[in-house]
């Protein structure tokens, strides 16, 4: 027997959003069909989809002929159809029937394959088979197996975890759904024979439909990658209870409100506490803590073990998350080190991340000028993750690292949306674009000294980059190295002109004392003004677009005069 890959328990990868999409699709589909007949082809065609294989069926459990009898295909075959009968104790079904999760073959034509024996009729030729039981853990209907779900494909080919666990997932829902089903169908009958309990009857009916719809809602918002607050909330809200969720360590992750009823909040401090296991494929995940203060009623008892399923799907997704977040939290420590940390190290860690830092990124340190509490810490993880960037906190300041190349204009925005967040001003001081991992630290610093700056400035509550405060800027926070200012302004043009001899320097500064005319700097430089023309069209495409702009323009004459007052020291001390 050939062991499953993954558990349905197992957390997706960030990849298997397309799974996911899937998952949610089959969940609404398998949620409004009416009946167990209807439910069969539903489950088969989205398993053919979530894995995009040639064949899907289902094959039902005939305990009294001790067969499995196919009742639903979906894709194209040359003898497998509704109605042929397959044995239950040999090959891939007696295998699946005993296992919690997917069994699989690569390739059923390889005899040096242990699990290569499927039970399947030889004429399909079908090489790669995985299958999964359908059933439902709680309830009557989910004592035993209900079924069993095959996918396969004419080519040999392994099954990848992510696989195994999206197809187990699947399954679950499957299961549930005909359990479900199964519970409706049942209720019919009886309507049709008892006409004198109609209305309680009917009265049962819609309390099922609505079980349905619950559970259909839990699940579309387990799947949608609820946050576990959020979870927590809602299922509180359906059960009509205080209700607590706690990961595989007892850490609280999720915790709802007490209940209102007619407006009042209803107390459930000394109500008996239900802690309800959560798992998922056998593999514990965390408990659900429920505390009614009038104690469950029937409808909320019999959606408990639902909302506990779904519990395992949010549990499920933020373990995952945790773990990366942790991950994602130390290497922005590394990167933020000084020294640096090894450069290979740095690297590595990134790309396991899917970080890419030899994109352009910037740097934004932001300050609340009054205590925010997790919110803001909330906002920056959740902003990171969207951006591809990394977030933490870092001695009472957010610190941001975002793919981009405008610092003011992220400072800008960072700062107007975590003001509106925390309902307190939060000043922002960015620095960048800047690539490779070992440069981030220094673009931290840079940052820090914007943030220094603008409080310098009294101008807290604002967002700036440290290039838009310029050499004011530079002096207000505390820096006074005047090379660093230099060579930040001007240092593409000197390098320029230590490689050619273009005299660009020289030509900035005919243009600055000549006021700003082109014409003039020419008779001062006896050359002509065209000369002096391409000479500012090369310190254009050194310096960008935007430095002859009156701030940049300063900036610029600055950096001149102090370049040609440290030569003119180093000459004099020379």
């Amino acid at each position: 027997m050939r062991p499953p890959l993954a558990l349905p328990g197992e957390p997706l990868g960030h990849d298997d959003s397309r799974g996911l999409a899937v998952l949610v699709d089959a969940a609404r589909d398998l949620a409004v069909s009416g009946d167990v007949a209807a439910l069969l082809p539903v489950a088969a065609s989205h398993a053919r989809r979530l894995l995009g294989l040639a064949l899907a069926f289902v094959a039902v459990l005939d305990d009294e002929r001790g067969e499995l009898t196919v009742r639903a295909v979906d894709g194209l075959t040359s003898g497998l159809a509704p109605g042929l009968r397959l044995p239950r104790d040999e090959g891939l079904a007696a295998r699946v029937l005993c296992s919690p999760g997917p069994c699989w073959t690569a390739d059923a034509t390889d005899p040096a394959d242990a699990a290569a024996d499927t039970g399947l009729p030889a004429a399909e030729e079908l090489r790669a088979v995985i299958a999964v039981r359908l059933g439902h853990g709680t309830g009557r209907f989910g004592r035993r197996p209900f079924g069993v779900l095959y996918i396969a494909d004419r080519r040999a080919r392994p099954f990848a975890a992510a696989e195994c666990a999206l197809l187990g997932s699947l399954a679950e829902l499957a299961g549930a759904a005909i359990e479900k089903a199964r519970l409706l169908e049942r209720t019919a009958a009886r309507l049709s024979g008892l006409e004198n309990t109609t209305a309680r009857t009917a009265a049962r009916l819609g309390r099922a439909q609505a079980l349905g719809a619950a559970h259909q809602d839990l699940v579309e918002l387990a799947v949608s990658a609820a946050d576990p607050q959020d979870f927590a909330d809602e299922a509180g809200r359906r059960l009509r209870a205080a209700v607590a969720l706690l990961d595989v360590d007892g850490r609280t992750v999720g915790a709802g409100s007490p209940p209102e009823a007619d407006g009042e909040a209803v107390a459930t401090g000394g109500a008996p506490e239900v802690a309800v296991p959560v798992a998922a494929g056998g593999r514990p995940l965390g408990t659900l803590l429920v505390r009614a203060g009038r104690g469950l009623g029937a409808d909320e008892r019999q959606l408990l073990p639902l909302v506990a399923q779904a519990a395992a799907v949010v549990l499920r997704q933020h373990a995952g998350a945790a773990a990366e977040e942790h991950a994602r939290d130390d290497l922005l420590d590394d990167l933020l080190s000084t020294p640096p940390r090894s450069r290979r190290r740095l690297e590595r860690a990134a790309r396991r991340l899917r970080v890419d830092l030899e994109r352009p990124h910037v740097v934004l340190v932001a300050r609340p000028e009054a205590s925010g509490g997790p919110r803001g810490a909330t906002w920056a993880a959740a902003h990171a993750w969207r951006t591809g960037g990394l977030s933490g906190v870092r001695d009472g300041h957010l610190v941001f690292v975002t793919p981009g190349t405008d610092p003011g204009g992220f400072a800008r925005s960072a700062t107007e949306q975590l003001t509106a967040r925390l309902g307190a001003p939060v000043t922002v001081g960015a620095a960048g674009p800047v690539s490779g991992v070992t440069a981030i630290a220094g673009c931290h610093r840079d940052a820090m000294r914007c943030l220094e700056a603008l409080t310098a400035l009294e101008l807290t509550g604002r967002g700036a980059s440290e290039r838009e405060l310029g050499f004011l800027g530079v002096l207000l926070s505390g820096r006074h190295g005047v090379d660093e200012f230099v060579d930040s302004v001007l240092g593409p043009v000197l390098d320029h002109d230590r490689r050619r001899p273009t005299d660009l320097v020289r030509t900035l500064d005919a243009y600055f004392a000549a006021n700003g005319s082109p014409t003039n700097a020419a008779e001062r430089l006896h050359v002509h003004p065209n000369t002096v023309a391409r000479r500012l069209e090369r310190v254009k495409e050194l310096l960008g677009p935007d430095w002859q702009r009156p701030v940049q323009a300063l900036d610029v004459h600055l950096a001149l005069r102090l370049f040609r007052l440290r030569d003119a020291l180093s000459g004099e001390a020379g």
